[in-house]
């Protein structure tokens, strides 16, 4: 159909090469599971957001950095193959690709380890020279995986009415926190954490206290969005009641990027048009 902004989003943030392991229970510290199968995949969090925004028929592009090997390569192709603009992907010659290597139980639960690699030498430079893409962008969604002074230039370089979303995953603890992660989550227009993340970020293990308290001290932020896992959303916008969205009763296969997918359908919403209320 034809869209209300005809502008693309940007997703600025890491890819990874994910290996995955399917198990009965996870493995306890020392000890040693076989597992019942295993799968290769590609994943990161922003490429997961990118991927979901263009099956959705957005336009969107993606801002991140991978290896000069094989799995950098692949991810390229594949990010082309499905839709995704990789002009802007840069690539490091000395750091691999970035790496995920996930154990899933019967129940979904997950354990993963990361490896950001050539992610982590995104660069202020890689950024700016994605200039044109951000600037002419509706909605532009960052992460908390790389460098975040990439982020904060992602954001400084969005155009003054595009929609800033920042999903604030992995979210460090309260005593870790730096004047730059303060900075970028004072400059979002939207905070998209998960429910550890939101009290992680304010110390208030009720998500609707979190997203107030998210709030109160974010003042440029229009609104919280607190995914609840099978429990499905809750949505604070500044000077509105907070407003519960119940999850879609599903079997549970692997939870591993269902907060991504979110993110991602979220922001193709958004450059359709759709208020914040219908794009949850």
């Amino acid at each position: 159909g034809t869209r209300a902004d005809p502008r693309d989003g940007a997703i600025r943030q890491n890819v990874m090469d994910k290996k995955t392991f399917l198990t009965g229970p996870l493995p306890r510290p020392g000890e040693t599971v076989m597992g019942r199968s295993f799968q290769e995949d590609f994943g990161g969090k922003g490429a997961n957001q990118a991927v979901a925004c263009a099956q959705l028929g957005s336009p969107v592009g993606l801002v991140t950095k991978v290896g000069r090997d094989a799995q950098g390569r692949g991810t390229l192709q594949h990010l082309a193959a499905v839709g995704v603009d990789t002009t802007f992907v840069a690539t490091d010659p000395d750091l691999p690709s970035g790496y995920a290597a996930v154990t899933i139980d019967d129940a979904g639960q997950n354990m993963i380890v990361v490896n950001l690699g050539a992610n982590a030498s995104l660069s202020r430079a890689d950024v700016e020279r994605a200039r044109p893409m951000l600037q002419s962008a509706a909605v532009v969604a960052c992460q908390l995986e790389a460098p975040l002074e990439a982020s904060l230039a992602a954001f400084g370089l969005a155009a003054g009415d595009a929609f800033r979303i920042l999903n604030t995953a992995p979210a460090p603890s309260a005593g870790a926190r730096s004047s730059d992660l303060e900075a970028l989550l004072s400059k979002a227009d939207l905070l998209c954490p998960n429910e550890t993340e939101a009290e992680q970020l304010t110390g208030e293990a009720h998500p609707e206290r979190a997203a107030a308290a998210l709030l109160m001290t974010y003042q440029a932020a229009q609104a919280v969005a607190v995914t609840l896992g099978p429990d499905g959303l809750l949505l604070v916008e500044r000077g509105k009641p907070a407003h519960h969205i119940p999850g879609i009763p599903v079997k549970v296969v692997d939870t591993v990027g269902a907060g991504d997918c979110f993110v991602g359908a979220l922001a193709a919403a958004l450059v359709d048009g759709l208020p914040l209320t219908q794009a949850c």
